[in-house]
This record gives C-alpha cells, structure tokens and sequence, in this order.
C-alpha cells in the first residue's frame, strides 16, 4: 500500500508516493491544506527497505534533514552518524531541543521523539535517500552536470556555469569554493538543488569528489552528464592506493539508472581506463581532437572540429579543462558557434591562476594547485609569462594530516620548475610543520635554491621582497580558503588579502 505525502515544489504542493524505495511524482495537489507541511515520516519508513519505526503516534512531517545538529530547525529529521571526528548520536538531545521531530539512526534508544531505524551498513545510502525525498527528489526537475578527477573540477563547474548563463540557462554552482566540503553530504546536496530549482536554475554543475562517492553523497542525484577530468596523486591517505581512489572515481560512470551519459578527457591514462571501463554513454575528448592551439600568458587559442575557439583561461591544462566543457555543452545540445561565444568571457574562478596588481612590476599569483600534477601544470602555465632571464619563485607547503606520499613529488616539481622556493605551512593541523617541510625537502632537486620560512605570511613577504622586475611569484596551496588550520585552531589567513597587504607595503602604498 503506498503512502500519500507531499512536498512544495516550485512553490506549487506536488503529492508523490512511496513505496519500496521508489519515488513516483504524481500530478499538483490542489488543496492548499498540506502546503509546506513536508512528507509524512511513516511515508519515509516505507521507502526505506528494512527500517523500523520506533516511538511513532500522530503524524509527523518533515520537511527538512541535517547531518549536523547545529543546523536542526523544527519540522525536520536529525541523520545521527559517526563521523570521522564526533559521533552524531551524542547530539540527538540537542538536536531535539532545537526541534527535530525524529532522529534516522542505527540503533535504538530511548526518545521522545520517533525514532527511523535504519541498517548500520547502509545508513549513508539510506540517509542520502531520505535526503532525495524530503527534498522532492529535486535533480528530476534540474539538469545535473557532475565534475570528477583529481584536478581541474572547480574550474570546469564554473566555466560550465558561465558559458551556460551566457548561453541563457541559468546555472547554479557547487563545489569547493562554496563550502567546506567539495561535495556537500547528501542532505546538503538535496538542499541546496532544491534551492537552485525554486531559484529558476535550470542546470546544476557540482564537483563530485571521491570521497563523496564513496561515502554515498550523490546517491539518488540524476546526472545529465558525467565529467572525467583527470586522475593523479592524491588522498591517498583515504583511499589506501590509486587503484582504490581510482575505483570510487569510477563508481559515477557505472550506474546507468543515475547516469545519462558522460565525457572522458582521452588524453589522461586513467580516462582510458573509463572509457573501457564505464557503463554509460560516452563522448571521449583529447588533445588528438585539438586541430592546432596556442598558449600564451595572457589566454588560449585552439581549433576544434574547425571552429576557432579563444579563452582567458591560460596553460595546457586549462586547454583540457576547455576541451571537456566544449565537448559536454556539444552534447547538451548547444552548436559550436554559440559555443564559441560563451567561452570568450568565462574566466578562472577565484584562487585559480589569480593574478594580484598593486602596481608591482612582477607578477604574483596565487591558485589552489596542492598535488604534483597540478602544481605541475601551474608552473608550466606561468613559464608562458616569462621573458628571456625572468624567473618563477614559488611559496608553497603541503596540508597536514591528508596525503605524506605526494609531499617529496611536491617539492620535486616545484624545485625542478622554479629558480626560487619557499617552503611553508599550509595547514598544519595536528602535525608539526617543520616535519612536514622535512618531508618535503626530501624530494627537492640537488642544487636547487630552497629555503624554509614556516610563518606563511613570511614567507609570501619573502619571495616577494627578493622578486625582479618580470618574475613570477606563484603563492600554491590554499587559493580560495581563509582560514589556516594550526591544531585546533582556525586563523583567518586569505592568500590574496595577505599578498595584497605586503604589495602594498613593499611598494609604500596606502591602503
């Protein structure tokens, strides 16, 4: 017997039912009785296959869901979860307090709210189900572009976004520089697309990250398209191997029911294994698709399928970046000529290859580049911006408490590809940073110029006190953050104020 239950959707009521693990839309309801009420709790139980319903009496409707029980409001559901540093069922009664009209759990306990009891090894899957429903299962009313690899994701989502606005369908963005986490948990997520669909958005572009993936944060998301970007070194202190981090990747392009189809840049070794290897729709693209291109320091030029194609975007990689958004707005529908357009305005997103001006007569830049490849591609973009004796001076550290294998690659790189570096913190937390500046030095190149000044607004005035007339000074790492993370506490540190201030102090200028 299925259950009637509704939810507001497009500021019209909309009524569904739920059966087992289904979500079936029907047509408006007309009363206005239910407005806003949410979707009943028992309704909810009979999705969830195999959860059990404990201390329920009257009605209960809920139309909200929080992982974290500071954000509770009244008329929602608390998802009491372990986490990797608290556990959620230690904040059930505070969640109560603040108005949760039941708590999805584990286990049972003694309540004074009903209790959704769902298995302990799929409460993340049944949480992110829960999460669709309470939300109206928004990702059938909006397009969704997901983003994965291990880099370029934030700048595809937002020059995704911008041609996507150019082109006259708004477009809502989500991804590292929106919030703590580059994937948003599930409830969050289901939020935040209803949000863009009662804004009038009609595509959604997220970055999707492995872990999200593996800790089912986009379950029951619709993709209109799947992004491959790239795969490299990194978390590997979550995953274990790259073939581990490599397979959470793949589990997007595997799942035909949530996946309409995909784009996989052809050119990265692990896009080959998804073109083998997936089990949706494919649109490969690469470097062999590019007719002819030029790199400059001040943007791109490229020729694809005989259109030519101009970006600000600067450097090789942002020229793959280019192409899989070229290609996935192909597949959507959109010619090239309009294509074209589009792209000439959309630029990088803050903290990627920004450029800062107080009038110096060198470059300083900052950008988020924190694995080797990406710092890799970092510098090579900005050797494009060098004149003949001309130098690249980079200021970088490595996060504490995440990956130690890429730490030595890292210094390697930026001491192959800079005359000058500068290793210093970059969030810390629980380690010691001069281990951690250890353990990156271990891996610089023989001879290279390199000094360790841990203190990082330092460490910026360093390098650029000793930078030249047409020098570049790369500040890597942090890029869009402001915060630095030392133990337990958070500093506001932003990359960009503080090189800003120094600029203006080393050239005598008044704010």
């Amino acid at each position: 017997m299925a259950t009637l239950c509704s939810v507001e959707l497009e500021s019209r009521d909309r009524f569904f039912y739920l059966g087992a693990g289904k979500v079936d839309f029907g047509e408006d309801l007309l009363s206005s009785n239910d407005r806003k009420r949410g979707v009943e709790l028992s309704g909810l139980k009979q999705a969830i296959v195999g959860s059990r319903l404990i201390g329920y009496r009257d009605e209960v409707f809920l139309s909200d869901i929080y992982l974290d029980h500071r954000e509770v409001t009244p008329n929602s559901i608390f998802a009491a979860v372990r986490g990797s540093k608290s556990d959620g069922r230690d904040f059930i009664d505070e969640a109560i307090v603040r108005g949760a009209s039941a708590i999805l759990l584990s286990e049972e306990r003694s309540s004074s709210v009903p209790l959704l009891v769902v298995p302990e090894d799929s409460i993340r899957r049944e949480i992110a189900r829960a999460a669709a429903i309470v939300y109206g299962n928004p990702s059938e009313a909006i397009k969704v572009i997901g983003v994965t690899g291990t880099n370029g994701k934030t700048t595809v989502v937002h020059v995704l976004s911008q041609a996507l606005e150019t082109l006259g369908h708004p477009c809502g963005e989500l991804g590292t520089l929106w919030g703590r986490l580059t994937t948003p948990e599930a409830p969050e997520l289901q939020r935040q697309l209803r949000e863009f669909v009662n804004a009038g958005k009609r595509y959604a572009a997220i970055e999707v990250s492995s872990i999200a993936l593996d800790r089912h944060r986009t379950d029951f998301v619709n993709f209109e398209t799947a992004i491959f970007t790239n795969l490299s070194q990194d978390h590997l202190d979550v995953h274990g191997s790259m073939e581990n981090y490599y397979q959470a990747k793949l589990k997007l392009f595997r799942d035909r029911t949530t996946t309409k189809r995909a784009v996989v840049f052809a050119s990265d070794p692990y896009g080959q294994r998804v073109l083998r290897e997936a089990e949706v729709p494919l649109r490969a693209v690469g470097m062999e698709d590019v007719e002819g291109y030029r790199l400059s320091g001040q943007g791109t030029e490229f020729t694809y399928k005989g259109r030519k194609f101009r970006s600000p975007l600067v450097g090789v990689h942002n020229l793959a970046n280019l192409l899989v958004v070229v290609a996935t707005l192909e597949g959507l529908g959109f010619n090239l000529d309009e294509i074209s357009r589009a792209l000439e305005g959309a630029g990088e997103p803050k903290g990627r290859l920004e450029f800062i001006d107080e009038g110096q007569n060198f470059d300083v830049v900052i950008d988020y580049a924190h694995t080797p490849a990406a710092m890799k591609a970092v510098l090579e973009a900005l050797s494009l911006r060098l004149s003949t004796g001309a130098r690249l001076i980079t200021v970088f550290g490595c996060g504490g408490d995440r990956d130690r294998y890429k730490r030595p690659e890292m210094g390697r790189v930026a001491s192959t590809l800079s005359a000058h570096v500068v290793i210093t913190n970059d969030n810390p937390r629980s380690e010691d940073p001069r281990d951690i500046a250890v353990e990156i030095a271990s891996g610089v190149v023989p001879g290279s110029h390199i000094e360790t000044v841990l203190d990082r607004r330092d460490a910026m005035a360093r390098a650029i006190s000793v930078a030249r007339p047409g020098d570049v000074v790369l500040i890597a790492g942090k890029g869009h953050e402001r915060r630095q993370i030392i133990k337990d506490e958070e500093i506001a540190f932003d990359d960009t104020e503080v090189a800003r201030e120094i600029l203006r102090s080393y050239l005598g200028v008044d704010k």
